[in-house]
């Protein structure tokens, strides 16, 4: 009997060893992703990172070995109490990163799956595609927030460690561009559009200079080496009743209405209003929390404010109409 139970539990042991590695890739995609920032998301301990990615191109996987080493050897180079931001974006490692994402070899591997390998939790994409005359485009936004972790900068607001990538490919073409690079603006969504024949993507996300985070929209198009700004966000210094225009984007913040006031410099546009009462201690400062909402169908931008005194909530939209964008 001992025999046959050695026998069994050798069997089973096969059995598991055979087909595992599939039940693993699942949890990868499923569950290892809901981990918490404490927890290691790619165990080292392993015998091989990538043993669960067998059909992952030799190239590619030396590219993300490398940048695993990379990012640790800064890790253990970096100071707690010195502000590493300035290093980093000087560093090997996010230029490495940068070059791995101009690669068409890249798309081979999710960005969920890399975030894995790399072990780096803010790293997300949004995927999405558009018809162009008689092509189709993949079209995805990367957003990159790396975390340093150093008591150096636990107070700073507008630190410099968010990236913006967009990859956009056919079976033809392939195209690669950093839209935002080492700065303080954060990607939450992009509407993808075809305009005067061509392709243009307006990203909505949030500016972290100061508090409360600012809404901003920005506007690019795809010419054939890459994504530029586009002028789509481009209107001349008005003001009315209801909101003003401020064709400076470093007027931001300066001028205090206590109305819908945009600024813009044709391609990037920052929403910001102010209460009409002054801030308390439950409402420390009279710039409301705003939101931004996509109407993707009817290409419609409504920005919402909340005022923290009663609770109210103020809408102005932007609107696409004959290729440019109005205040409704």
């Amino acid at each position: 009997m001992k025999t046959r139970s050695t026998d069994f539990i050798f069997i089973i042991s096969i059995v598991f060893l055979l087909t595992g590695c599939d039940d693993m890739t699942s949890s990868f995609a499923d569950k290892e992703y809901s981990l918490t920032e404490n927890q290691t998301l790619v165990q080292d301990g392993s015998n091989d990172l990538f043993e669960c990615y067998p059909n992952l191109d030799e190239s590619l996987k030396n590219k993300i070995s490398e940048l695993r080493i990379l990012w640790s050897k800064f890790n253990d180079e970096k100071s707690d109490d010195i502000d590493p931001t300035e290093d980093f974006h000087n560093s090997e490692y996010i230029t490495k990163f940068k070059n791995l994402l101009g690669l068409r070899e890249s798309l081979e591997i999710s960005q969920r799956t890399l975030a894995l390998l790399l072990e780096q939790h803010g790293l997300e994409s949004i995927d999405k595609k558009i018809v162009v005359g008689k092509k189709e485009y993949n079209i995805r936004v990367i957003g990159y927030n790396v975390d340093f972790d150093v008591k150096a900068i636990t107070d700073i607001v507008d630190v410099r460690d968010k990236w913006i990538f967009v990859q956009c490919w056919n079976k033809e073409e392939y195209y690669f561009t950093t839209l935002s690079d080492g700065d303080i603006n954060i990607v939450h969504d992009f509407i993808p559009l075809e305009i005067n024949h061509k392709l243009h993507i307006i990203l909505r996300g949030y500016s972290f200079a100061g508090y409360p985070h600012t809404p901003f929209l920005w506007a690019w198009h795809l010419e054939e080496d890459g994504f530029y700004p586009s002028d789509l966000l481009n209107f001349n210094s008005v003001e009315t009743d209801e909101y003003c225009i401020y064709d400076n984007i470093d007027l931001a913040n300066g001028y205090g209405k206590r109305k819908w006031t945009f600024y813009t410099n044709g391609s990037y546009l920052l929403a910001e209003k102010r209460s009409s009462t002054k801030g308390s201690e439950s409402w420390p400062s009279d710039y409301l929390n705003i939101r931004c909402e996509i109407d993707e169908e009817n290409r419609i931008f409504s920005f919402v404010s909340t005022d923290g005194e009663d609770k109210g909530e103020s809408t102005i939209k932007l609107k696409l109409v004959n290729n440019l964008f109005v205040i409704e």
